[in-house]
């Protein structure tokens, strides 16, 4: 017989308190896990603060979380030799750290930083360990997928109901995790009776699929082959999209997709899938404007196209894009970015005719703010910058998102656009339009002072939601990059060195 785990059953309390009754915390009355709380204490899973508090937002370390996931998988490993320099023998959290080292849970190292704030993304991670022969059946879709580390084990709690998004769809993979939060994930799976095989995770130790990493960095690799959108290899997965790509080749007016009743998606999700699809696609770009319907009752899903640019021209387009792909092929991850970076700079004139007309319609189909005005017309305005970086980004195979928000010269502040690129596992910002600035003298001037570079140094002159992105705090990879122009080159130059024009 199987020996299961259930997480009701948990007797061992796992976080520090001291015993309150529920119906008294101070700082419960109107929380949002109010319930979750409440239950968590009677099952004796949480206590409260002598204070009469419960402290519900109160950041979880990472000894206190590795004392759950052991709790919950039992202590059949105490006294396994450690190495972590960080972890004095008369701690309480060592035999509970030791215990996770031989049943390979955790992988040893030098430095563990129990005490430090576990992110979700590390419990999350840890609790997929448990999980070690679930496959990831759901795509995540997160609008920060691109934070997340753990793929696999993120999927895996998503599809058993255990993990989702805020009210902006985000998992904020990055922060750290609340006592409240951690109580609604027991109570959770208590509700769901989400139980933990020991059996399958002491088989997956003996084939050594666990080892959990605190240090695990961003993987392309990893990413490319864990973090497919459910329709997004069509040679693998879908033949359904490749046919579609083939329409928008053709410029055909319309497709209809054919709802597959094995995939385990509602339709909603299928909508939003199709649309991220096109969206990530450079035929994008050709796309003057597209709909989506849903066909009832069948779930099949209706196109219509209108398109910008003739065929032919796509095409010419599309090969441009490919010889970029073939650049890139052998490159790391900063010599891809440089690469993407020198194209658009290199090929790119800032729309300062428009900017200065108020008129960005370019022709009767293209106006400045879209990357399809780089393409034909070598010009656009700092949204065509950034969206063409982020397209030729993916299409090198980088991680990158697009940040709205303002930016500061000495002629004063305006919208502006920009990225975040993921370069080996850290996060950076890099703003294409600033590094292709107006010259007095008319050359066409390539700099890499916004390349690669950390929050700090981007908040000298832009202004972005803070909460809405994840944190760049790993420095700045643009040191020894010969720039090519100075400030003193540059027409109305402000005092930090970028153009006087606000880049809308």
């Amino acid at each position: 017989m199987k020996k299961k785990i259930i997480i009701i059953t948990l007797t061992v309390l796992i976080l520090l308190g001291t015993k309150v009754e529920a119906q008294t915390f101070k700082d419960m009355k109107k929380h949002w896990a109010k319930e979750q709380i409440e239950w968590a204490v009677n099952k004796k899973l949480f206590n409260g603060y002598p204070d009469g508090t419960f402290k519900p937002q109160r950041a979880t370390t990472r000894a206190e979380f590795l004392t759950i996931i052991s709790n919950m998988i039992g202590m059949d490993y105490t006294g396994s030799p450690i190495s972590f320099k960080d972890v004095p023998s008369k701690m309480w959290y060592k035999p509970i750290i030791e215990n996770l080292v031989g049943w390979k849970i955790v992988k040893d190292g030098d430095y563990i930083n129990p005490d430090s704030k576990i992110t979700r993304d590390e419990a999350f991670g840890l609790l997929g360990q448990l999980f070690p022969y679930r496959e990831q059946y759901m795509k995540l879709s997160f609008e920060d997928n691109f934070t997340v580390k753990r793929h696999r084990d993120i999927g895996v709690l998503k599809d058993l109901g255990i993990v989702n998004g805020d009210e902006y769809n985000r998992v904020i993979a990055h922060e750290g995790i609340t006592r409240a939060e951690i109580a609604t994930i027991l109570y959770i799976m208590s509700n769901k009776n989400i139980e933990v095989e020991k059996q399958l995770v002491q088989r997956a130790r003996e084939e050594n699929k666990l080892n959990f990493d605190f240090d695990e960095t961003f993987s392309r690799e990893k990413y490319d082959r864990t973090y497919i959108k459910l329709m997004a290899t069509p040679q693998e997965t879908d033949p359904q999209i490749d046919a579609l790509f083939r329409e928008l080749d053709r410029q055909n007016p319309g497709f209809t997709y054919k709802k597959n009743k094995k995939f385990r998606i509602d339709t909603n999700d299928l909508i939003m899938d199709l649309q991220r699809v096109i969206e990530e696609s450079p035929d994008r770009m050709f796309l003057k404007s597209y709909v989506l319907t849903n066909e009832y009752p069948s779930g099949d899903i209706k196109f219509k196209f209108e398109y910008s640019v003739s065929q032919e021209y796509a095409r010419t387009i599309m090969s441009t894009i490919h010889s970029i792909k073939q650049e890139a092929e052998g490159k790391n991850d900063y010599e891809k970015v440089k690469l993407v970076h020198d194209w658009i700079v290199n090929n790119t004139r800032y729309a300062y005719d428009e900017y200065k007309s108020g008129n960005y319609q370019i022709d009767k189909n293209i106006t400045a703010y879209m990357p399809i005005s780089i393409f034909k017309y070598g010009k656009g305005v700092c949204q065509a910058y950034a969206e063409t970086f982020d397209l030729l980004a993916k299409e090198v195979g980088l991680s990158s998102i697009l940040i709205s928000g303002k930016a500061t010269n000495s002629l004063g502040t305006g919208g502006h656009a920009w990225n975040l690129v993921n370069v080996d596992g850290k996060l950076y910002h890099i703003d294409t339009t600033w590094d292709d600035p107006v010259s007095s003298d008319g050359r066409d001037l390539l700099r890499y002072k916004y390349f690669l570079i950390d929050d700090q140094t981007m908040s000298l002159n832009h202004i972005w939601e803070r909460k809405n992105y994840p944190e760049a705090n790993n420095g700045c990879l643009n040191e020894g990059l010969i720039l090519q122009g100075n400030s003193t080159y540059y027409n109305n130059t402000g005092i930090d060195g970028s153009s006087n024009i606000l880049n809308n």
